[in-house]
């Protein structure tokens, strides 16, 4: 997949819809099931944290690769304002 005309390393690799069939009734059955495929309980617990934490979801290293290229600070930290030395 390409990002503003390129190849880009941290685009995921879908496949394209019209890759899916040549024949159009199988391209939209084929695409309905792959859509409307449950996700196991596992995965959807690190889709929930991510959306909770704002963190990228993805795989560890592309995410790391997504930080560096990024220069992102992914570090979680607790919510609020630090505490004040007594």
């Amino acid at each position: 997949m390409k990002g503003y005309g390129a190849a880009n390393e941290l685009l995921d690799r879908l496949i394209p819809y019209g890759e899916l069939s040549s024949y159009p009734a199988v391209r939209q059955r084929t695409w309905a099931e792959k859509v409307h495929r449950p996700l196991p309980e596992s995965r959807l617990s690190v889709i929930r944290r991510s959306n909770e934490s704002g963190r990228p979801y993805g795989d560890p290293k592309w995410v790391k690769r997504l930080a560096n290229k990024l220069d992102l600070d992914l570090t979680i930290r607790p919510r609020g304002r630090l505490r004040k030395d007594k």
